[in-house]
């Protein structure tokens, strides 16, 4: 039997493991949902999943954490790469 390749429960599973309050958790959370994006973001069935994934990336871009900043600020790299830089800024 064949993998299936549905995407969105899998990032919507780790959009919320992003909202956890240790910054660590938070971190590996957003740093997963890059590669996660960049690998299958196309396969996105809703778009409202990607908004979500800007949305968690936005909100963590001015933690104090570094390492939380640049999985943040990849989070939103991987959006734009999927949705196009016009589409990308107006989710902003």
């Amino acid at each position: 039997m064949p993998l299936s390749p549905r995407v969105d429960p899998l990032i919507n599973d780790l959009v919320n493991l992003a909202g956890n309050v240790e910054v660590a958790i938070k971190t590996v959370a957003l740093e997963s949902l890059s590669v996660v994006m960049n690998i299958s973001g196309k396969k996105i069935k809703n778009e409202d999943t990607i908004d979500r994934v800007m949305a968690v990336g936005v909100s963590n871009v001015g933690a104090e954490d570094a390492g939380l900043r640049e999985s943040a600020s990849r989070c939103i790299e991987s959006c734009y790469l999927i949705k196009g830089c016009d589409s990308g800024l107006a989710s902003l």
